[in-house]
């Protein structure tokens, strides 16, 4: 289960992974300023289970796993696995497959986070947008940014921190039509609607 809150929560012993409250704020500028990147997300997961987080680019689905992997930690909240809290858990609990990365993983949060640039980035989506552009940041180059500044010929001595490609559409594009969300959500299995 899924929400705001942690009424909807089951109990803890019945599940996996539970995570209450969740919410992570970065940095911004130097005021004093805060992006509410997470706020007050709860989930839990029994054993067999699957959950998806499902939303548009930006929203922190990738920033409420990566707190739920405490990399980095979230600024509040709780997150519990197999009962035991992840925010006292050492790196060396980790398996040995993902404490190989654990250390890559921790330099490449701690590159991009509350980095001034996203706001600017956020002005150019916005841009592109009413040009009738199509674009979408990633920062996923990071991890592979010697091969990516080679492929771009940027200079060694420069940095990024946001890819931005841009482009009009090949063909006609007009007003995205969505299904509803009731339509296209799912609790615990595929064929189950999500409860309202």
């Amino acid at each position: 289960m899924a929400g705001i809150g942690d009424a909807h929560l089951r109990p803890a012993d019945d599940v996996l992974l539970r995570v209450e409250n969740l919410v992570v704020e970065f940095p911004a500028g130097r005021r004093g300023q805060k992006v509410h990147a997470v706020t007050d997300v709860s989930i839990d997961v029994k054993e067999g289970e699957t959950l998806g987080l499902v939303g548009e680019s930006g929203c922190g689905k990738s920033t409420t796993g990566k707190a739920i992997m405490q990399l980095p930690p979230p600024t509040s909240g709780h997150v519990w696995f197999s009962d035991r809290d992840r925010r006292t858990a050492s790196p060396d609990a980790l398996p040995p497959d993902i404490r190989a990365r654990f250390a890559d993983e921790q330099r490449y949060v701690e590159r991009i986070r509350g980095s001034s640039i996203y706001p600017a980035v956020q002005n150019v989506i916005l841009a592109c947008r009413a040009l009738g552009l199509g674009t979408t940041i990633t920062t996923n180059h990071i991890r592979c940014e010697d091969e990516v500044k080679a492929v771009l010929e940027v200079p060694d001595d420069v940095a990024t921190f946001a890819l931005m490609p841009i482009g009009y559409p090949l063909d006609p594009f007009g007003p995205v039509t969505r299904r509803p969300v009731a339509e296209v959500t799912h609790a615990d299995r595929w064929a189950a609607p999500w409860p309202a």
